[in-house]
């Protein structure tokens, strides 16, 4: 895209990305001394996920640091398995291959077991045995103080094995860190959200995106959620708008 923007050219994914649906979340703009805009006296993205949760539903504040952390936990052995010349060492967070597409190819046995275990119980097994065994380790991209394992074992849950398979074999294949949505709506019962149009949020875990007046979707946020609309996840874009009149 930014090739293209010299150019003058439009720029033209291949394949064509698949756009998300998009909801509209009317919020009371507040004022504010920082950098960012306050909605009610928060950022847009609190002030969005307080509104699920007081719906009945779980939420979480994800982006990339979630994610990271669970990639680092469910997949501590592909991590660090023995890969020659990839091994990290004694000062080493990962290997050198981390983040790169070469990382899955070299591990390929290793991660398809894993992965499938994931899909059977969501990782639950695996964040139980990182709890145990290897609680504070130096693993990049993990921040343990951030979530409690109860925590992190309720989300799981309520992401479901399918999803944080998919998503994890996408960051192994080297999806990048950043892009992922701001939020994850965990699955629950349908409810309505109010101030949210249209109103009514499905059953299944949700990916939300969330977008303030003037703030348009990024090129990498754009890649993530057609990774995630291919992978038949509910990923959508809220756009927060002050209430009309």
């Amino acid at each position: 895209r930014r090739l293209a923007r010299r150019a003058k050219r439009p720029w033209r994914p291949s394949p064509p990305l698949r756009e998300a649906p998009r909801r509209t979340f009317s919020c009371q703009p507040t004022p504010s001394d920082g950098p960012r805009p306050r909605w009610e006296g928060r950022v847009v993205e609190t002030a969005v996920a307080d509104a699920i949760r007081a719906s009945g539903r779980g939420v979480i504040e994800s982006e990339n640091l979630l994610w990271t952390t669970l990639f680092g936990l469910l997949l501590r052995d592909v991590v660090f398995a023995p890969v020659p010349e990839m091994l990290p060492g004694r000062l080493q967070l990962a290997p050198l291959d981390h983040g790169l597409p070469s990382f899955a190819e070299r591990r390929a046995a290793l991660l398809a077991a894993a992965l499938s275990e994931i899909r059977a119980d969501a990782g639950r097994r695996r964040l139980a045995r990182a709890f145990e065994h290897h609680v504070g380790e130096a693993i990049r991209g993990v921040r343990w103080q951030a979530w409690s394992r109860a925590r992190l074992d309720a989300i799981l849950e309520g992401l479901g094995g399918e999803l944080v398979a998919g998503v994890l074999d996408a960051m192994a294949h080297g999806a990048p860190r950043r892009g992922l949505p701001d939020l994850v709506v965990l699955a629950g019962p349908s409810t309505r959200v109010p101030d949210l149009f249209p109103g009514r949020l499905p059953a299944d875990p949700v990916f939300v995106e969330v977008k303030g007046p003037g703030d348009a979707v990024r090129d990498d946020q754009a890649v993530w959620l057609d990774r995630l609309l291919r992978q038949s996840v509910r990923a959508e874009v809220w756009d927060v708008r002050a209430p009309s009149g």
